[in-house]
C-alpha cells in the first residue's frame, strides 16, 4: 500500500530446494529490488504519516505541501480528539484535569465542578481520600499519562494540578482520548491585584492602603514577571524577561494552550462553567458564590489603570507583561465561552448563560 507496485517479480519456478547456486543466484535479485525499493520507502517515510495516541495526525508535508493544508489538517484531527475525548468523559472512562495557574479560579472550579463527582478532598489536588496504592506526582510524561489516568479515574472524576512557575507541562499526553484537560485564562493585571501572591511584601500591605514603593517593588520582582507565561513555557527557568521576553516563549504557550481539550475565560467564569457543565453532561452547578462576586465587580467600575492609581507604574507593567497580556488577549476568543458576546450590565448570571446553550458561544 505504498503507492506504488515493485518492478521486481521473482521467478515463480525457482525452488527453495534448489541447488546452493540456485540460491547464490537469488541474492543479486534480492539485493536490486531492495536498492529499488529505498528510495520508495524514503519518501513514503517523508510523506507519511506519525501515529500518537491511537490517532492519525499529518506530518509537517502534506500531499500538497502547503502550510495551508498543515494548519487545516491539524485543526481537523485536533477537534476529533477532543470530540473524543468529551464522549470518553460522558460514558465514565477519561479523566478531567484542570491546570489551575494560581489565582486563575482554581478553587472555585474544584468547588463547582469537582463537588458534582469524586474528587480529591484538598482542593481537588490530593487529601486523605487520594488512594495509597497511586501516584500523586503532576506534570506526567507522555509515557506516564495514560497509565496515571487508568489509575486515577475508578476513585475522580477530576483532579487539579496547581502551578506558580514553570509547569513542565508539554510531555504529558494531551491528546490522551481518556483525558479532558481545562485551562482557566486571567488578565494579567487582575491577577497582579489578587491576595496571598507570591511576593510577601505585597501580601502583608493594607489592601486599601498599598505604597507606591510596594507596588513598585512587586511589580518589578522576579515573581510576578509575566506570570502565566512562565507556567506554560517549555523552559524550566530563566523563561521570562520582562518587556524583552521572546515571541518563542509565547508561541510555545499557545501550542500547549491549543492542545488542552477546554479554555475558559475567567472574566465571565459563571457563564463557562455552565457550559462546560452542558458540554460534559453533567448537573448545572449552583453558581450563589460567584452571584455574589459578580454584584461585587458590578458594583466596582474602576478600570485596572485606575485601581492602581499611577499611570506610569500602570504603562511599565502593560510593558513588562506584554508577552503574558498577549498570550491572555490571544486565550478569549478561542475560549468554551467567548466573554466578548455577553452583556455583563444588562442581563443576569441566568440570562447571559442563557447564550451559551447550543453552542452559540
Amino acid at each position: 500500500s505504498f503507492g506504488y507496485e515493485s518492478s521486481v517479480m521473482l521467478d515463480n519456478n525457482i525452488n527453495i530446494n534448489d541447488s546452493q547456486d540456485t540460491n547464490s543466484n537469488k541474492k543479486p535479485l534480492f539485493f536490486l529490488s531492495v536498492l529499488i525499493s529505498l528510495p520508495f520507502l524514503l519518501l513514503f517515510a517523508w510523506q507519511g504519516t506519525i501515529l500518537s495516541s491511537n490517532y492519525q495526525f499529518t506530518s509537517k508535508r502534506t500531499k500538497n505541501g502547503t502550510a495551508a493544508d498543515e494548519q487545516v489538517n491539524a485543526t481537523i484531527s485536533s477537534r476529533a480528539i477532543k470530540e473524543l475525548q468529551i464522549k470518553r468523559y460522558i460514558s465514565g472512562d477519561a479523566l478531567l484535569l484542570n491546570i489551575h495557574i494560581t489565582h486563575h479560579a482554581g478553587t472555585t472550579f474544584c468547588g463547582k465542578i469537582g463537588n458534582l463527582g469524586p474528587r480529591p478532598k484538598f482542593a481537588c489536588m490530593g487529601g486523605d481520600n487520594w488512594p495509597q496504592n497511586v501516584s500523586n506526582e503532576r506534570s506526567w510524561s507522555n509515557e506516564e499519562t495514560a497509565t496515571m489516568v487508568q489509575q486515577i479515574r475508578p476513585y475522580f472524576h477530576m483532579v487539579s494540578w496547581e502551578y506558580q512557575k514553570c509547569g513542565n507541562l508539554h510531555d504529558t499526553n494531551w491528546e490522551y482520548e481518556n483525558l479532558v484537560s481545562v485551562i482557566v485564562m486571567r488578565h494579567p493585571l487582575d491577577r497582579l491585584q489578587s491576595r496571598n501572591t507570591c511576593d510577601n511584601t505585597f501580601n502583608k500591605a493594607d489592601p486599601d492602603n498599598i505604597t507606591a514603593g510596594v507596588w513598585w517593588n512587586y511589580a518589578s520582582s522576579k515573581c510576578a514577571d509575566n506570570y502565566a507565561l512562565k507556567v506554560l513555557s517549555k523552559r524550566k527557568t530563566n523563561c521570562c524577561q520582562g518587556a524583552n521576553t521572546s515571541v518563542a516563549i509565547l508561541n510555545d504557550a499557545k501550542d500547549l494552550i491549543r492542545r488542552f481539550t477546554f479554555v475558559i475565560d475567567m472574566a465571565c467564569m459563571d457563564e463557562s462553567l455552565i457550559e462546560l457543565a452542558r458540554v460534559l453532561n453533567l448537573p448545572l452547578p449552583e453558581l450563589k458564590y460567584h452571584k455574589k462576586q459578580l454584584k461585587k465587580h458590578a458594583a466596582n467600575t474602576f478600570t485596572a489603570r485606575e485601581r492602581i492609581g499611577n499611570d506610569t507604574l500602570y504603562e511599565y507593567l502593560m510593558s513588562r507583561f506584554r508577552r503574558d497580556i498577549e498570550l491572555y488577549e490571544w486565550s478569549r476568543p478561542i475560549s468554551l465561552v467567548d466573554c466578548s458576546h455577553l452583556n455583563f450590565n444588562n442581563n443576569t448570571v441566568d440570562e447571559r448563560a442563557k447564550i451559551c446553550f447550543g453552542g452559540s458561544c
